[in-house]
């Protein structure tokens, strides 16, 4: 039985290893898989578990990772939240460094969500699903793929 206090929503693996996130924005990462997790430990029956590789073997999954949105396990499906609008000053003030390219990248996704929106499990699995990854489900500490 664990003693952490918090509950895990969500389990994502890719090149860089395992990450759950729980509730309130909390989240543990190391450097799992799905054969042999490392921060994906004592997770939930029902949980979903992704896994981006597959999806990082082409072109489109590398380029979603900077144009697609973030995943946070506290929003309802069917909602998101956006990124606020940076002033002028702000966006200037970056405009040289990598926040300031997911700005621009992020103001280049007019009407879809973008690099630096948030949006529940759902959404976030199936922009990830439509591009080669795998999802899951946790059932007695093991993961069930689609």
């Amino acid at each position: 039985m664990s003693l952490f206090k918090h509950v895990a929503k969500f389990v994502s693996f890719g090149r860089g290893g395992d990450v759950v996130y729980y509730d309130g924005s909390s989240r543990c990462s190391g450097y799992g898989t799905p054969e042999k997790p490392h921060a994906a430990v004592d997770i939930p029956d029902g949980v979903i578990a992704l896994d981006k590789r597959p999806a990082l073997e082409t072109p489109e999954g590398v380029s979603w990772v900077f144009k697609g949105p973030m995943v946070n396990p506290d929003i309802p499906d069917g909602e998101y939240e956006p990124c606020p609008k940076p002033s002028e000053l702000f966006a200037a003030a970056v405009a040289d460094n990598p926040f300031g390219s997911l700005l621009t990248i992020h103001a280049a996704s007019k009407g879809t969500r973008g690099s630096l929106d948030y949006v529940s499990v759902a959404e976030y699995v199936d922009g990830w699903r439509k591009l080669g990854a795998r999802v899951g489900v946790y059932s007695s500490g093991s993961i069930v793929w689609e």
